[in-house]
């Protein structure tokens, strides 16, 4: 699978078996795996069944089936709070798009599964730039807005620019340059 660059010292693969619908997103630096995302199609259900229908009444173009669940993700600390976890999850929703067209994108924590405080974090972030419903926040008891709930977004197109990472890395310019469409 050929790696596609994203700056000098970093780079990505993205793979998606058609038969499961599974998609897999892995970033490395050199040929150490530094980061991975893993979603899966699957229908509105479990805690954000109503969202997502009502999400395809906002947004007809994408449709029950359009709907991708984060199921697994993953950075190693080094790259926590950098930018780098909004950074893989638009990747993937890029990557998804360009196969797909428009669909829904909800956390796991809209099925069984839970969701990191470092990727609801994610999630908001995202739910603050895209069409979106849910992702309520509240008052934390060290006084920060932590996300709580459960909710779904609408990548209605591709993004063409990633959030620039907060720590001072002279990659990002590059970075940043390398992902636009």
């Amino acid at each position: 699978m050929k790696r596609k660059p994203l700056a000098d010292s970093l780079d990505y693969t993205f793979s998606m078996r058609e038969g499961q619908s599974v998609a897999d997103l892995k970033v490395y630096e050199g040929k150490r795996l530094v980061g991975r995302i893993q979603a899966m199609r699957t229908g509105p259900g479990g805690r954000c069944r109503e969202m997502a229908i009502e999400m395809e009444r906002r947004f007809p173009q994408v449709n029950r089936f359009g709907t991708w669940r984060v199921a697994k993700s993953g950075l190693d600390d080094e790259y926590i709070g950098r930018g780098y976890g909004r950074l893989m999850y638009e990747l993937l929703a890029s990557e998804l798009f360009a196969r797909r067209g428009p669909f829904l994108f909800e956390p796991d924590m809209c099925a069984a599964g839970g969701t990191s405080l470092q990727a609801r974090r994610v999630w908001e972030s995202l739910a603050r730039e895209f069409p979106s419903i849910g992702f309520e926040s509240r008052r934390g008891p060290m006084d920060y807005e932590a996300p709580v709930g459960p909710g779904v977004i609408a990548i209605l197109e591709a993004p063409r620019e990633v959030a620039e990472p907060t720590s001072a890395n002279p990659d990002l310019a590059k970075l940043k340059r390398s992902l636009m469409p």
